[in-house]
C-alpha cells in the first residue's frame, strides 16, 4: 500500500515536515476461504488517506469495496413424501460482496535499500455485507430410481449470513519510485474474527460455523500529499 512518500534517510526529516497527509488508491486480488479448505478468488479496491505521525509511524484509513467468501462443504438433504427422495449439493462456493473500511497502523523501518523502502502494517477491518451469492451443483434422486444432475445453480443466500464481518489484518509492502510518486507492491493477510453463519441446524446444507480468511496481493499508488 502506498502509505507515505517513501524516501531515503537523508530526506526523511524534511519530507515529514512538508507532507503530513497522503492520499491514494490500492487494489488487491484476494484468495479467500472459510475455516476449511477451498479457495474462491475475489478482489478489493480502496481509497485511502494516511496521516504521518513521525518518521517511523503513520495511521491510515481506507474505504472501498471487497469480495470475501470460500467453498462450502458438500451436503445432502433428505425428503419424505413427494417425488424427490434426496438432493446432493456439491462444488459449492460462496462470494460475499461488501462495503469495506480499514484502520491501519503503518510501521516504516529504516532500510539501506536506496530508493526502495519497506512498510509493515497491522490493522482492523469491517465489511458490511451487500449480497452473498452461492453457486453449486445439485444431484436430484427421485423415488422411482431416476436422477437429474443440475450444474452451476446460482442462489442468493444473503439471509444466511451476518451483516457485519470483523477482521484483523497484517502485511508488508515494498515501495519503488514511479515518476514523482511511489508505487507499492503489497501482500496482506486478513483473518475473520466473528462467526458469520446465521443458520444453526434447521437447514443442514447451510449449517456450520464460518469465519473468513484471505491472502491478498496487489498494488497501491499515491495520488498526492499535502
Amino acid at each position: 500500500m502506498c502509505l507515505v512518500k517513501h524516501v531515503t534517510h537523508s530526506q526523511t526529516k524534511s519530507t515529514v515536515g512538508n507532507a503530513q497527509w497522503n492520499v491514494g488508491l490500492n487494489g488487491t486480488v484476494n484468495l479467500n476461504q472459510f475455516n476449511f479448505s477451498g479457495l474462491v478468488t475475489g478482489g478489493e479496491i480502496n481509497g485511502f488517506i494516511a496521516r504521518v505521525l513521525n518518521d517511523n509511524f503513520s495511521l491510515q484509513a481506507e474505504l472501498g469495496v471487497k469480495q470475501l467468501g470460500g467453498n462450502r462443504r458438500d451436503a445432502a438433504q433428505e425428503f419424505e413424501g413427494g417425488n424427490v427422495d434426496q438432493i446432493l449439493y456439491f462444488n459449492r462456493r460462496a462470494v460475499i460482496n461488501s462495503f469495506n473500511s480499514n484502520l491501519i497502523l503503518n510501521i516504516h523501518p529504516r532500510t539501506e535499500l536506496g530508493s526502495v523502502s519497506m512498510t509493515l502494517f497491522f490493522g482492523v477491518s469491517h465489511a458490511l455485507k451487500v449480497e452473498v451469492s452461492e453457486v453449486q451443483d445439485q444431484f436430484y434422486f427421485f423415488n422411482d430410481g431416476s436422477s437429474i444432475y443440475v450444474s452451476e445453480v446460482r442462489q442468493n443466500t444473503s439471509r444466511f449470513y451476518e451483516n457485519s464481518i470483523f477482521s484483523g489484518l497484517m502485511g508488508l509492502s515494498v515501495a519503488v519510485p514511479f515518476g514523482k510518486k511511489t508505487m507499492d507492491f503489497q501482500m496482506r493477510y486478513e483473518q475473520g474474527i466473528n462467526q458469520l453463519n446465521r443458520v444453526k441446524f434447521s437447514i443442514p446444507q447451510y449449517a456450520g460455523k464460518l469465519r473468513t480468511n484471505s491472502l491478498k496481493i496487489g498494488l497501491s499508488y499515491q495520488l498526492f500529499n499535502f
